[in-house]
């Protein structure tokens, strides 16, 4: 990582020990994202470290804490953040058991928009799984006829959002490249999300998670 800014400086008088988040985590913030800096780390309590690196290298330190209400690391060790544009904390949760791959019942189930459908991220957790199915699931599971699947690879933390596929078995195929969605995925902590579309282009078509 490289030195973006920092704000130990005591002729700046900008930071405020008993406010560490306004004045040097929030700082930092805008400082990576005009960087174009998908990470970034505080180190020295007021140094704001950014840009492309290696910022895992070194493993996990035991060398922050929290101070002034906010996270940072002291000599020698970054407390790194992610930026993102709200998925990680602002989506839908899928987490109804009828979700379930397994589940057989029919449930005139539609992800699309004029059935209620919205656009957005979504998190598969609880009964339905903690993640999209990955592998084609059966026709007319999961409350609905053809079945959406994940076609792709999740990506790790410091990768950030990639692309990735949903196939639907339309029962004479497991992914008709006609049908397909492009979408994108990331993970967080500890838990990945999806952006998918307002339309799954027909019905009845959903996602399935990869739930008992």
């Amino acid at each position: 990582m490289t030195l973006l800014a920092s704000y130990r400086n005591p002729e700046d008088n900008t930071m405020d020990w008993n406010d560490l988040k306004t004045s040097v985590v929030d700082k930092c913030a805008r400082k990576a994202k005009e960087n174009g800096s998908t990470f970034f780390g505080i180190q020295y309590f007021g140094e704001c470290w950014g840009l492309p690196g290696q910022y895992n290298q070194y493993g996990v330190s035991l060398n922050c804490q929290s101070i002034g209400g906010a996270f940072v690391g002291r000599n020698y060790a970054n407390y790194v953040y992610m930026l993102t544009e709200g998925e990680c904390t602002n989506y839908e949760i899928l987490n109804n058991f009828t979700r379930s791959r397994n589940y057989t019942r029919f449930l005139n189930r539609c992800d699309s928009f004029n059935y209620g459908w919205k656009s957005g991220w979504y998190r598969f957790d609880g009964a339905s799984g903690k993640l999209m199915a990955n592998s084609c699931v059966s026709y007319g599971h999961c409350g609905t006829h053809q079945t959406g699947w994940f076609n792709g690879r999740l990506p790790r933390v410091a990768e950030g959002k990639i692309p990735a596929w949903v196939c639907f078995n339309d029962r004479s195929s497991c992914c008709n490249d006609k049908t397909k969605l492009q979408i994108s995925v990331r993970r967080c902590d500890g838990f990945y999300v999806y952006n998918l579309p307002r339309s799954t282009n027909g019905c009845f078509k959903a996602y399935c998670g990869n739930g008992p």
